[in-house]
Order: structure tokens, then sequence, then C-alpha cells
């Protein structure tokens, strides 16, 4: 799919890791979230 919108292998790899990258602090942010304002309570 992305040789077909024009990018080059590399460049599907960065795109591939900053998607990786940004889901940490996400995952991160979720959490203190759920333990901030006690979803089960």
């Amino acid at each position: 799919m992305g040789k077909g919108a024009g990018y080059t292998s590399a460049q599907g790899a960065i795109m591939v890791g900053f998607v990786n990258w940004a889901g940490t602090p996400g995952s991160v942010a979720i959490g203190w979230l759920t333990d901030r304002f006690d979803r089960y309570g």
C-alpha cells in the first residue's frame, strides 16, 4: 500500500516507528487517567 502511494520502504519503516513510539506515551497517559479518575468506583 505504501509503495502505491509513492513512499519508499525506508519512509514506511520510519512511519511505523513513529506510530509505535506514539503508542507508548499514550498507554502511560491512559493508565494514569484510569488510576486518577477510578473507573471502577
